[in-house]
């Protein structure tokens, strides 16, 4: 479960169950919900809402829960995994693997000092050429002479909600890095754009001098860039994927490996030869037999369904965020005034493509509800 700002400024809550069926595991959105609040209670009273429609029991067979590390979902005492646990205290929470590890990469680029003025320069880049169009026709004619036969690029936005974005800043930059500068020299050039601000750079407190020489390029860049972002790293890796975490949600899991192992070797157990057979009916009683039998039953049971378990729980949370990349396409600029319930139908169908839908079906609930398109159908 996930929420984010539609083209109309509107908050969707986005539901995706994870469950397993004929021994795959499928993931399904089955709700596009707007939300007017995202405190955690009132996102339960929504989820709570939707299962009530769709007649699931999620207080009897919710086995867990993955979502972001916001305080409104993970909170220990009002966030949303807490208040389900209240009504069901086996719905496991998962704080989504994907967003750690991009919560560590964030801490890790603004640790050093060369990063962060770096992805400045990417953003300042993209306000100075989007700005003024004739800068972009500049751009692209200079894109056009330099790279004949390829496509013309434009300097892209560094988001801080798109997990890529600033890869695809960098690239976009390095791979137009001549005709940007070839751009930015025609405009110095006089009765052009002239363009004259000072940067100074902060002076630190016991700092000498302004502006410190570089002797070596190669032992600075080791220095204040390298050896910070790697110490950085390696401490958030310790922090969030810590063996709190781990022990927490797959310790459990990994101490009954072993009985997941002993499931292969079933039909060894189960069917044998017929010779043992005989001499196993020979030196034990029908009541012993009956009881191993039982025993033997109630360990394979037990095992899959917490193989099932196992599988079941999600490891990110990421489907809500690839629903939404879809949401940019489903309701635009052209369809700005959607109601809601279309839009959770339109949703569905272009999530769920592979679902079969029976047409005539479609076609007779249609008809149903109106007697003008009844008749005509008919």
């Amino acid at each position: 479960m996930d929420t984010t700002f539609d083209y109309s400024r509107k908050e969707q809550l986005s539901l995706v169950v994870r469950y397993i069926k004929d021994l795959n595991v499928y993931e399904r959105v089955i709700a596009v919900h707007e939300v007017t609040s995202t405190t955690g209670q009132n996102l339960l009273e929504v989820f709570t809402k939707i299962c009530l429609e769709l007649d699931l029991n999620w207080k009897k067979y919710l086995v867990g829960q993955a979502y972001d590390g916001a305080s409104n979902m993970r909170g220990a005492y009002n966030g949303l995994q807490a208040l389900i646990k209240k009504h069901n205290s086996s719905a496991l929470y998962v704080w989504c693997w994907a967003h750690r590890l991009n919560l560590i990469i964030t801490d890790a680029v603004n640790s050093c000092t060369d990063s962060v003025k770096l992805f400045g320069i990417l953003e300042t880049i993209y306000d100075f050429i989007c700005s003024s169009k004739n800068i972009v026709s500049l751009f692209e004619k200079h894109q056009k002479m330099l790279y004949p036969g390829k496509s013309i690029r434009r300097p892209k936005r560094v988001e801080t909600t798109r997990w890529m974005s600033h890869s695809y800043a960098l690239n976009n930059i390095l791979s137009t890095y001549h005709a940007l500068l070839e751009t930015l020299e025609e405009l110095m050039k006089p009765g052009k754009l002239v363009i004259e601000k000072k940067l100074v750079k902060p002076r630190r407190y016991a700092e000498e001098s302004i502006e410190e020489p570089i002797i070596d390029p190669v032992k600075t860049f080791k220095i204040k860039t390298f050896l910070p972002i790697i110490d950085v790293t390696i401490t958030q890796i310790s922090d969030r994927f810590s063996e709190r975490y781990l022990k927490r949600e797959y310790l459990q899991f990994s101490h009954e490996y072993w009985n997941f192992e002993c499931i292969k070797k079933l039909p060894e157990n189960f069917y044998n030869s017929s010779d043992y057979l005989l001499s196993d009916i020979e030196n034990s009683s029908d009541s012993e037999d009956e009881e191993q039998e039982n025993k033997t039953k109630n360990s394979v049971f037990e095992n899959v369904r917490t193989l099932k378990i196992s599988l079941t729980l999600p490891t990110s949370s990421a489907s809500p965020e690839r629903i939404f990349s879809k949401l940019k396409l489903v309701k635009n600029k052209l369809r700005s005034t959607m109601s809601a319930e279309r839009l959770d139908g339109l949703m569905l169908i272009a999530c769920e493509t592979d679902i079969h839908i029976d047409e005539d079906k479609v076609f007779d609930n249609f008809a149903n509800s109106s007697t003008y398109l009844k008749n005509q159908l008919i």
